[in-house]
């Protein structure tokens, strides 16, 4: 029974997504036509985009990230001794039973 409902999710899943993307390649087809062409540009703009997008992360963003996490850490360290100072535990840490 538990595998003919996993069949059935799939299905649903595939039938989902598969509608959605004939949706989407009809409307782009057919705003593509209404404009002449120019939304191909803009697509190709955004396109572009997206890839300096990335390249800057993978260049600037990635190596930032690395170099601050030991700051982070710290950081993260001076306020858990803070709030137990206080007296604020987490409350995960807290026993189940008392």
């Amino acid at each position: 029974m538990d595998d003919h409902d996993s069949y059935q999710r799939r299905r649903q899943t595939f039938l989902t997504i598969f509608l959605a993307g004939a949706v989407v390649i009809g409307l782009l087809f057919v705003f593509t036509i209404l404009t002449g062409g120019f939304l191909l540009y803009i697509l190709a703009v955004m396109a572009v985009a997206g890839v300096v997008a990335g390249f800057h992360y993978l260049l600037w963003g990635r190596a930032y990230t690395q170099e601050t996490a030991g700051e982070r850490e710290e950081m993260e360290a001076e306020e858990k001794a803070r709030a137990e100072e206080e007296g604020y535990f987490d409350e995960t840490r807290r026993p189940r039973h008392y």
